[in-house]
């Protein structure tokens, strides 16, 4: 059982709400800003490609990728209303000249028809999903055949070591990942796996191991 600071901080960051939710929204798009940024030049969006990501935090990104696909269709659902609300405050200019929509979400039942999305790509939520396999059939479902979705999230040891990790959290290797995905329309094409320095919440610098899992939507 976390001490009631640590709960808190866990709370906000699988869903952050009120004024400290705000604060967590900078802090969380600071810290995984490297990873994000690694997992869209991974991701290859091409002009007029329909990107789909799912937990998108305040989306303070967003300028990386229509820096690269100026014509991009990007869709962001967010279980957090108030990360949504963020979202659309900081990416005023984007949303009025490019083809943008933010959504609010269950964390499960994505709101689009089969098929929707060229690409699909969420960070640092794999943790929070539940049940998990739900999201993954989901996102299959609306992943068009042979397109690709990519999961980024910190590997399992690593997140063992952070004071802040409860019951919340699902904690993962990439060989759970694997397992998560073997059942389904979608296949491991890689696993990266990297390394860089991230700010803990109790202002520490320190080691982060991370990976992306690159997966595809098999055809038939």
């Amino acid at each position: 059982m976390l001490e009631p600071e640590l709960h808190e901080i866990e709370q906000q960051l699988r869903c952050p709400s009120g004024e400290l939710g705000v604060k967590f929204g900078h802090e969380m798009h600071a810290s995984n800003l490297g990873m994000t940024l690694r997992t869209i030049a991974r991701l290859d969006i091409q002009d007029g490609e329909r990107v789909l990501e799912l937990g998108h935090g305040n989306c303070g990104h967003l300028a990386e990728i229509t820096a690269i696909a100026p014509h991009v269709r990007y869709v962001g659902l967010e279980t957090s209303t108030l990360m949504k609300q963020q979202a659309i405050k900081l990416n005023k200019s984007l949303i009025a000249n490019h083809d943008i929509a933010f959504q609010h979400y269950d964390g499960v039942q994505i709101p689009y028809p089969d098929n929707s999305f060229d690409k699909i790509f969420s960070v640092n939520t794999l943790y929070f999903w539940s049940p998990a396999q739900a999201l993954r059939d989901e996102i299959a479902r609306v992943l068009k055949p042979n397109g690709l979705a990519l999961l980024t999230y910190a590997q399992k040891q690593f997140m063992k070591t952070l004071p802040f990790v409860g019951e919340m959290f699902q904690l993962y290797d990439s060989s759970d990942v694997a397992q998560l995905v073997k059942h389904s329309p979608l296949q491991v094409i890689e696993f990266i796996d990297e390394n860089d320095r991230a700010k803990s919440k109790s202002g520490q610098m320190v080691d982060r191991q991370y990976s992306v899992a690159v997966l595809q939507k098999t055809s038939n």
